[in-house]
């Protein structure tokens, strides 16, 4: 009986600590929340957006050590949006799922443009879309 007990206690410690949303990445100095765009979504209108360049559907994506790389060089990232590479897509409480394998999306804002971004593989989003199969989707804003 009392491992029953633990078993829901525990339980219900890891879906609250799943439900919150927000999370301090403090050591960064970003917040991190989770997103769904699957019913569309509207990108903040006051900065720049680039697209990273995914060279595969592969490649492996750590969006805070782009953000350290950009910083080092005076490029300041102050809203994201990432999204891995998934192999299908199922809406929350679906049993089918698609075959699509959908590459990394990271999307970043900057106050004002910067060239100098082009260098690191990203690319200026004129006409952003919301993120295919984003049920799940990291944004990382900037602590100010």
């Amino acid at each position: 009986m009392p491992s029953k007990i633990y078993f829901y206690l525990s339980f219900i410690l890891l879906f609250f600590m799943h439900c919150n949303n927000v999370t301090d990445t403090n050591d960064q100095g970003y917040y991190l929340m989770y997103e769904d765009h699957s019913g569309g979504y509207v990108y903040p209108s006051d900065g720049v957006l680039f697209k990273y360049s995914v060279k595969s559907y592969e490649e492996r994506i750590n969006a805070l050590k782009k953000f350290s790389e950009l910083k080092r060089q005076g490029i300041l990232v102050i809203d994201s949006w990432f999204r891995d590479v998934l192999y299908g897509c199922s809406p929350p409480g679906s049993n089918s799922y698609t075959q699509t394998v959908y590459p990394p999306v990271l999307i970043v804002m900057l106050e004002k443009s910067n060239p100098m971004i082009g260098d690191y593989g990203f690319e200026l989003l004129e006409d952003p879309k919301p993120i295919p199969c984003g049920y799940v989707v990291e944004r990382f804003i900037l602590i100010r």
